[in-house]
Formats: structure tokens, sequence, C-alpha cells
């Protein structure tokens, strides 16, 4: 790898992340767990890259837009997870001229998808259900906080 140095006065933004973290779940030993939740965008962003993050106990993430009343609007990522995402997950970008747009309101669902082959309980952060997102202009690392969503 080769590091190059840009020019500071091409700089057009710069980006913090802001995370989806559910961190209050618990899989059960020797079982599966999906785990549904979702939170409400306290402000507007516009991002440039976005990623999910699980580890060897996953099996599947979705991230979904919802308007402010929890109507679907985009699936962001649907993905079976794979034993190499763990440390190379799959990664969308979008150009800054034309980044996905996320207004104040709306809601972000995740849901995870884990299998516990092991004789324990696990919880976070031996396992983890988040994505992480750049945004800009950036102003400090931010966390959607997530509450779960009890299935009806």
């Amino acid at each position: 790898a080769k590091i190059v140095y840009g020019d500071p006065a091409k700089i057009k933004h710069f980006v913090n992340y802001m995370v989806t973290n559910d961190e209050a779940f618990e899989i059960p030993p020797n079982a599966p767990l999906t785990r549904t939740s979702e939170c409400v965008l306290p402000r507007d962003y516009d991002i440039a890259l976005l990623l999910p993050h699980m580890h060897e106990l996953g099996k599947h993430y979705k991230l979904e837009l919802l308007d402010a009343s929890g109507a679907p609007l985009q699936t962001l990522i649907d993905t079976d997870w794979l034993d190499y995402y763990v440390s190379h997950p799959p990664v969308q970008t979008w150009e800054v001229d034309a980044p996905l747009r996320l207004q104040q309101g709306m809601r972000l669902r995740q849901t995870c998808e884990f299998e516990n082959s092991t004789s324990d309980p696990v919880i976070f952060p031996r396992e983890m259900c988040l994505a992480f997102s750049y945004y800009f202009p950036g102003e400090g690392d931010l966390i959607c906080d997530m509450t779960a969503v009890v299935p009806e």
C-alpha cells in the first residue's frame, strides 16, 4: 500500500462516522437469534460510505431506511454474512456530489441474524450488530441509539 498525500486546499469536506449500534442482545446457547432494532435520525446526514459489522456468529445483515412514520423507503444493505466480512465487510459508497441523503426524523432499521454454536450465551462485544457510516460535513463521531423492535 502507498500513502498519497493530497492538497489541503482541495478538501471539500471532512467526515466523521455515525454508528447504528445495537448492544443489548443476548444470543442463547446453541440457538439462533434474529434481532431487529431501530433508531430515529436526530438530524440530516449526507452519507458517503456505509458498511455493516458483525462477528463470526452472524448469518444475515439487513439495514433499511424508513420514513418518519415507519414506512419502508429503501433497503440499504441486505446480505448473507460471509466469514471474511468480519474483517472485510461489503462497503457501499456514494459520491460527494450525490450522497445518500438521510433526513431528520427518518428511521434506520437493522436486522441481524445469528447462530450461536457455543454452549454459552453470547452478548456484545463478543458479537456485534451495527453499521458504520461516514457522514459529512463531519461534526464529531455520533451514535444513532438503537431500540429493539418487538415482533407483533
